[in-house]
């Protein structure tokens, strides 16, 4: 009902592809694609915002064609490209919504669990937590997440690793030990993570 409603906006958000503000085409493009579920002017407005010169732009494409999907696959080929030059989190957001559009791809994964090694701690958080959201059943991300609990000197990171792990679920069965440890952590919310992730990985 709510998409029929909006029917009627679809013409003058279809104008504002072409707006001269990058971030109302971004909005627009993913209006279109909510209210009209195709691709055709979506896709390539978003695609074309992971190359613009500011970064909440670039992030703001990303975000929305992982929303999208697998139907924004044309998008693939610049979501690869943005995933390796970006600045972050650009690149994170760019690296989540190539999991998202293009499925189990290995340069996803690639992108955030080099993340996790990064001197910025809103990085690594944002990369555990990209992590968390696709839950990869991949040994490589549980390995560099489970080294983030177990080492990280930011509590927010090691309680998001956590919460990443917990998300992986069975396939983070070797974090075990160290999910154990975390349970008793300084930090509440580490804790607090750890144990739900513990009984999401073997309940």
């Amino acid at each position: 009902l709510m998409k029929q409603q909006a029917e009627p906006a679809v013409p003058a958000l279809t104008v504002l592809l072409r707006d001269g503000d990058a971030k109302t085409r971004m909005h627009s493009a993913l209006a279109l694609w909510r209210i009209t579920q195709k691709t055709e002017f979506a896709v390539p407005t978003l695609s074309s915002g992971l190359n613009d010169a500011g970064q909440s732009v670039q992030s703001l494409a990303a975000v929305a064609l992982g929303e999208i999907g697998p139907a924004a696959e044309d998008a693939v080929p610049s979501l690869v490209s943005a995933s390796e030059n970006a600045d972050a989190p650009s690149k994170l957001q760019a690296a989540e919504a190539l999991w998202k559009v293009a499925g189990k791809n290995a340069n996803s994964i690639a992108v955030l669990v080099t993340a996790l090694d990064d001197v910025d701690a809103d990085v690594r958080w944002v990369a555990a937590y990209a992590l968390a959201e696709i839950s990869p059943p991949s040994q490589v991300a549980v390995k560099t997440l489970t080294e983030r609990l177990v080492e990280d000197e930011n509590a927010r990171v090691r309680e998001v690793s956590a919460f990443a792990l917990g998300s992986i679920g069975t396939t983070a069965k070797t974090a075990v030990p160290q999910l154990l440890e975390a349970m008793n952590d300084e930090s509440p919310g580490v804790r607090d993570a750890a144990t739900r992730a513990l009984l999401l990985i073997d309940p």
